[in-house]
């Protein structure tokens, strides 16, 4: 049988075992316990549990005995909000971050199809930004604006 099939029938018979299962599940349940053995050995197991919990005797609860409820830490209550709230903000403004990063550029840069000698390469750094100063001979040749 299937794991899901016997996982099924597991649950119907606890539900047996509580006397809340429909004549009509009833059926289907004992249709297949007839073929599964895997199914059968669950249901004896749980009728055995069953007859051992009932075997054991009352618990009787001391005089005067009663329940209080944990009062919780005062430094749990009061991160119980900021924290998933901070932790929520974070994520989105490094989601943020991350897309920006990879957005394509506003500005595309023309290649040429001639070869270009090019004689000195020189890096600026400005914050935030890098730009990369290139002279080539067909670039003053020509009079061109550099490319910043």
């Amino acid at each position: 049988m299937n794991t899901k099939d016997c996982e099924y029938f597991e649950r119907l018979l606890s539900s047996r075992l509580d006397e809340e299962l429909p004549n009509a599940q009833k059926q289907e349940l004992d249709n297949h316990l007839a073929d599964c053995r895997a199914c059968r050995e669950f249901d004896a197991n749980l009728i055995e549990q069953r007859r051992i919990l009932r075997s054991l005797p009352d618990v009787i609860v001391p005089e005067g005995w009663q329940s209080t409820p944990i009062k919780p830490k005062w430094w749990r209550s009061r991160l119980s909000v900021p924290f998933p709230v901070a932790a929520a903000i974070a994520l989105v403004a490094i989601g943020g971050w991350l897309m920006a990063l990879r957005a394509p550029g506003e500005t595309s840069v023309g290649v040429p199809d001639t070869p270009i000698v090019v004689r000195s390469v020189e890096i600026v750094r400005v914050p935030a930004v890098q730009a990369t100063r290139v002279d080539a001979d067909e670039m003053k040749k020509d009079n061109k604006e550099e490319v910043l």
